[in-house]
C-alpha cells in the first residue's frame, strides 16, 4: 500500500488523536512488520512541524513483553510516543512508566495498513468519547457486573472499589500522561481479580489468534480460568497459556465495552475490542489500570451482542446501549 493512502489514518492519529504541536519530539516505536505506518505517522508529525524519530526494534513473542532497555528509556524522553507494533506494549512497564513521565501516548498492537484506512481509524472520535463517557458513568460506584449472551455467556465480575479508567479510551490523548489505543474506543476497568465466576462463550475474536474456528467456552471459578473448550483456537489459547508456565496468566484482568461505531471484526484486538455492541473480558496484567496482577501477558476475549447488567442496571441489551 502506498504512503498516500496511509496518510488518511496517519493524519487522524496525528493531528486528531494526539494534537501534536510544531517542535514536539515524538518517538514512533515499530518493528521490522510495520515500518510502511510508521513512516506514515512520522510524515504527518513532519507536516505539523513536529520532530519525529522512528526507532525499529525485533518484534515481541507476546503482547506485555518489554520492549529494550534503549527503547524504554526513548519513550521517557520525548512528549508524544506512538507504538506500531506486533504485539502489544500497552501492559508493559516500559508504557506505564513513559505515561508516568507525561508523555501522550498511543498503543497501535497489529494495526496493518487496511485498519490506517478504515474502520476504526477513521471514527468520529468526539462521538467515541460521548459514548465511552455515558458507559463510564454507568459502571462508576457498582459493585458488580454480570455479563451474558445468547451463545451461552453468563459470568459475573466483582468491582467494590474499583472504578472505570476516566476519561475511557475515547482516541483524544491531549493532556500529559494520557494514553490509550489506535483505534481506540472502549470503556474499561480492572475487576477483582478473586471475582469472576461463570462462563464466557467467545463468539467475536481472541488477542494473539484472532477470530476463533468455533466458539471458545471459557470457565472462570474465583478469578480465575479454570477451563477451555472449543475448536483448534481453544487448543492454541491452552497452548498458548501453558507454554508460560505462570499460574498469574489465568486471573481476570479486565472488563470493557466497545464504543467505536466505524470499528468492526478484522481479527486484531485492537479493532476488534472497540466494535459498539460488543463487549471483552481479558485474563492477565492489569497494573496500569487499577488492578494488581503483574502476569507477563494480557489476552483479551471479545464477546458479541451482550447484556451487560451494573447492579441490575442494564448497560448493555443484546449489544444496544442503553445509558
Amino acid at each position: 500500500m502506498h504512503l498516500i493512502e496511509l496518510m488518511r489514518g496517519a493524519r487522524i492519529a496525528v493531528e486528531t488523536c494526539l494534537a501534536v504541536q510544531k517542535d514536539e519530539a515524538v518517538l514512533i516505536v515499530t518493528d521490522y512488520e510495520r515500518q510502511p505506518i510508521a513512516e506514515a505517522l512520522a510524515a504527518a508529525v513532519q507536516s505539523l512541524g513536529g520532530d519525529p524519530v522512528i526507532t525499529i526494534m525485533r518484534p515481541r513473542e507476546r503482547n506485555a513483553q518489554e520492549p529494550p532497555a534503549s527503547v524504554a528509556a526513548a519513550m521517557r524522553s520525548v512528549q508524544v510516543a506512538f507504538l506500531v507494533t506486533t504485539r502489544s506494549l500497552s501492559h508493559t512497564t516500559a508504557r506505564e512508566e513513559a505515561t508516568k513521565a507525561g508523555v501522550r501516548l498511543a498503543s497501535m498492537p497489529g494495526i496493518t495498513p487496511e485498519m490506517m484506512c478504515s474502520g476504526g481509524m477513521t471514527a468520529d472520535y468526539n462521538e467515541v468519547a460521548r459514548l465511552g463517557d455515558a458507559v463510564t458513568a454507568a459502571l462508576l460506584g457498582k459493585r458488580e457486573i454480570m455479563l451474558e449472551s445468547a451463545a451461552g455467556t453468563r459470568l459475573r465480575l466483582g468491582k467494590a472499589g474499583r472504578e472505570p479508567a476516566q476519561p475511557p479510551d475515547n482516541g483524544l490523548y491531549h493532556r500529559p500522561g494520557e494514553w490509550g489505543n489506535l483505534p481506540a474506543g472502549e470503556a474499561y476497568l480492572a475487576p477483582l481479580e478473586t471475582e469472576a465466576d461463570g462462563v464466557l462463550v467467545v463468539d467475536g475474536s481472541l488477542a494473539q489468534i484472532g477470530i476463533p474456528d468455533r466458539p471458545v467456552r471459557l470457565e472462570f471459578q474465583a478469578g480465575r480460568l479454570v477451563r477451555i473448550e472449543g475448536g483448534r483456537a481453544a487448543d492454541r489459547l491452552r497452548s498458548l497459556l501453558e507454554g508460560l508456565n505462570d499460574p498469574s496468566v489465568y486471573t481476570v484482568g479486565e472488563f470493557g465495552i466497545g464504543t467505536n461505531p466505524a470499528s468492526r471484526f478484522v481479527g486484531i484486538t485492537v479493532e476488534d475490542e472497540k466494535i459498539l455492541g460488543t463487549a471483552h473480558v481479558a485474563i492477565g496484567r492489569n497494573t496500569g489500570f487499577g488492578g494488581t496482577n503483574m502476569a507477563p501477558i494480557h489476552l483479551d476475549f471479545v464477546i458479541t451482542e451482550p447484556t451487560v447488567r451494573a447492579d441490575g442496571q442494564v448497560i448493555m441489551e443484546r449489544g444496544k446501549l442503553k445509558v
